[in-house]
């Protein structure tokens, strides 16, 4: 593979720095955060190509966008002979394409992109970590993937401060790590004049109180538990009416325990919507009900719309959602304490009109696309110039 071209005597990139994003088949923070990267990243200093799973919407949108796409089979939690299989696929594609920085997206991708580099070599590898691992740790896997990507990244970005920990003993981890909070456009904000349109869509009374669910239907996203949630409310907040919009392996069950709860029409299960976003302006709340999470895009855009917030503080949620000020955090897995925090902003419509303003404005100041963009271009500048001087420790001087 090309070295990266240096200007004489500048010790800058002279060529385009061709950057591979490689991401699992994800759907919901991660496929947004990816997608953002491809559409946003100045083309006049990188060539952006993707690896991912051929189906699923990274690989769609991205061919809209007239980006090269590469077929790589990268599971959720692969198997060691799946993983072993998609590193050998991807080290074949970064050895053709000559790429001279490799960012991964996810546990699973970094894992495969830190096995790819037995099998080839690349200047610069950044592994991006969006969530927290979940499921079962046996033989202590969960553990050896971690370490792995601590010694096989040049950089390691975090979502959240959170996200430090799974790190934290790692040995030569800290000076890889580097915390960049995800970003939204704040160009795509709602509109709330379509408040009562979106309502009648959903069949959801003009004058309820609604309390608005937007995540995969996963066991880590707490949809399940929020049922339980939800019927305290309903008990004794008469107005109050649920919305879930998402899909996922529990849909079945979800649906089931709605309709022993007795939730009836109190509750829509609207699937999966592309207009996500804009169904916040249809919510008077949002409800981050996960059990596991490492930052929370959809607390973003719900502050971003101008909606309270009420979530357990579990990860990153508390570094996003400023308790008491942008919404209400309850100690996690604690139910009756989060359908509290869903009653008093219910019924108060005025101090959550202010958490809302609140949160608009945190958003514009901590979490806009721009300033998530500039920092990632930054970072990856920095990289290439380090890799040019052959600064000691930065891992970029691979055989």
């Amino acid at each position: 593979m090309g070295a990266i071209a240096e200007t004489a005597g500048s010790g800058l990139a002279e060529q385009m720095t061709k950057v591979l994003l490689v991401a699992p088949p994800a759907s919901g923070g991660i496929a947004r955060h990816v997608l953002s990267l491809a559409r946003g990243l100045d083309r006049s200093q990188f060539e952006i190509c993707v690896a991912c799973p051929s189906a699923g919407s990274i690989a769609e949108e991205a061919a809209s966008l007239g980006i090269a796409v590469f077929p790589v089979g990268i599971a959720p939690t692969p198997s060691p002979v799946k993983a072993m299989s998609a590193a050998l696929a991807l080290s074949r594609v970064i050895a053709r394409g000559g790429f001279h920085l490799v960012h991964a997206h996810s546990f699973s991708a970094s894992l495969i992109a830190g096995l790819a580099r037995e099998f080839t070599s690349w200047p610069i590898l950044v592994s991006s970590i969006h969530n927290f691992l979940t499921g079962p740790n046996r033989l202590g896997i969960q553990g050896a993937v971690v370490r792995m990507i601590a010694r096989k990244a040049d950089r390691i970005v975090t979502v959240s401060q959170a996200l430090h920990s799974v790190f934290a003993d790692c040995r030569g981890a800290a000076e890889k790590l580097v915390t960049i909070p995800n970003g939204i456009d704040l160009g795509e904000v709602p509109d709330d004049s379509m408040r009562d349109r979106l309502r009648a869509d959903l069949d959801i009374p003009a004058d309820a109180l609604v309390a608005g669910v937007v995540a995969r239907l996963a066991p880590q996203k707490g949809v399940l538990e929020f049922l339980d949630v939800a019927a305290q409310v309903a008990r004794r907040v008469p107005q109050a009416r649920f919305v879930i919009v998402g899909d996922g392996p529990l849909r079945e069950r979800i649906a089931a325990r709605a309709q022993s709860l007795g939730l009836g029409e109190r509750l829509v299960l609207a699937g999966f919507r592309a207009d996500a976003r804009r169904l916040m302006a249809a919510f008077d709340l949002a409800v981050i009900p996960s059990l596991s999470e490492g930052f929370s895009i959809v607390a973003v855009e719900a502050m971003a719309a101008a909606r309270p917030v009420a979530a357990y503080a579990t990860g990153g949620l508390p570094e996003v959602v400023a308790d008491g000020r942008t919404g209400l955090l309850a100690p996690e897995r604690d139910a009756d304490a989060l359908a509290a925090a869903i009653e008093a902003l219910l019924t108060d419509p005025v101090r959550a009109r202010e958490m809302g303003e609140a949160g608009r404005e945190r958003t514009r100041e901590c979490f806009s696309l721009s300033a998530m963009i500039e920092r990632i271009q930054n970072l990856y500048a920095d990289l290439v110039r380090s890799h040019l001087v052959g600064q000691p420790g930065q891992g970029s001087k691979r055989p």
